[in-house]
């Protein structure tokens, strides 16, 4: 799954060669209502909202939808070659493309260039769901109005960091991560046991900065948090601590924004005038389950990589309360969190 440290980004969530929904027997090319009205949602959330949560984030990028029989493309002003208008869809106004032969090698929920633009590739949210299902367990993720939105939204802003950075191969050389995840495999249970218990304290740390009253309190809290950190890494002394912390440091970098900028997006959606059948989630129970997941990262579900997108985000909220300006710090200098978050938390502020 996780090839050349940059590649890995293009991997996502690990879809690819994992066996779809049943063939659908279909007319034509087409997508269904929910397709439809999420990706103008998530559209609509980038135009209205986008930057609030990020500078320069207020232009959605183009979105790739994997379907059983081809890619459907939204949002590109000049599609390749091989990809036709199809006749009478339309999202938000756009037309919609079609191609019978698809851009990716299989199914994936992450970013692929098209021509100059990198673009959110997913499956669609059908094939999607029976993707999650097989990995994670019926029921484990719903799909449902809220969480399509923010997947879209998510993966929508990894295509705009890459359109940002000029491509994978521009990532820090020293937040790209560890070549490989055979480390993983060489943690013992118990330290494993620890390990949760470390991340469970750190992102407490995290979630009272975020709860406090003064940003003094918040101040102090995040350097806490910054204090287990260090702690745990001049503890770790074993063979895998390297790749461990390079990836944690990683992963933060790459998805925290993008868990950031999708739960402070989708808190705005029930404020944008939407079709009725649209429901999502009330914002402040999205916020509380965030809150809860930082309070123990371990407990998430879909693996080690998961918690770091929270703590990530974690750390991202708590910079968006005391350093404004911080996204430039993170994605255009090229800072991992920890160390911008360090910069907040100086004795001088």
């Amino acid at each position: 799954m996780f090839l050349h440290h940059a590649w890995y980004w293009l991997l996502g969530i690990a879809l690819l060669l994992v066996a779809s929904a049943a063939p659908l027997v279909a007319q034509g090319p087409d997508l269904t209502p929910d397709d439809r009205a999420h990706v103008a949602a998530a559209q609509r959330l980038i135009v209205d909202f986008g930057e609030t949560a990020w500078p320069g984030f207020s232009s959605p990028p183009p979105v790739l939808l994997r379907a059983e029989s081809g890619e459907f493309l939204i949002g590109h002003a000049s599609p390749p070659a091989g990809f036709a208008p199809v006749p009478g869809l339309e999202i938000a106004g756009a037309p919609v493309y079609y191609t019978d032969e698809p851009l990716t090698p299989a199914p994936i929920a992450s970013s692929w260039p098209v021509e100059d633009l990198w673009s959110a590739a997913l499956p669609v949210r059908d094939d999607f769901q029976a993707i999650l299902d097989e990995m994670l367990g019926e029921d484990t993720v719903t799909l449902d109005a809220t969480n399509h939105v923010r997947v879209l939204v998510h993966e929508m802003f990894h295509a705009y960091q890459l359109n940002r950075l000029g491509g994978p191969q521009n990532l820090p050389a020293d937040l790209s991560g560890p070549a490989g995840m055979d480390w993983l495999a060489e943690i013992p249970e118990a330290e494993m046991v620890a390990l949760d218990a470390a991340h469970a304290g750190e992102g407490s740390a995290l979630r009272a900065a975020l709860e406090a009253d003064m940003d003094e309190e918040a101040r102090t809290l995040a350097a806490e948090f910054l204090r287990l950190r260090r702690e745990r890494y001049a503890a770790s002394t074993a063979d895998y601590a390297p790749d461990l912390i390079g990836y944690e440091r990683s992963v933060e970098w790459i998805e925290g924004p993008a868990r950031f900028v999708e739960l402070t997006l989708i808190q705005r959606a029930p404020e944008v005038d939407q079709p009725a059948a649209l429901a999502f989630e009330d914002p402040d129970a999205l916020w509380a389950e965030f809150l809860d997941q930082l309070a123990d990262p371990g407990a998430i579900p879909g693996g080690i990589r998961e918690r770091y997108s929270a703590m990530g985000a974690g750390q991202a909220f708590v910079l968006d309360r005391l350093l404004p300006g911080w996204q430039a710090r993170v994605l255009d200098d090229g800072l991992a969190f920890e160390d911008v978050l360090a910069e907040a938390t100086a004795p001088s502020r």
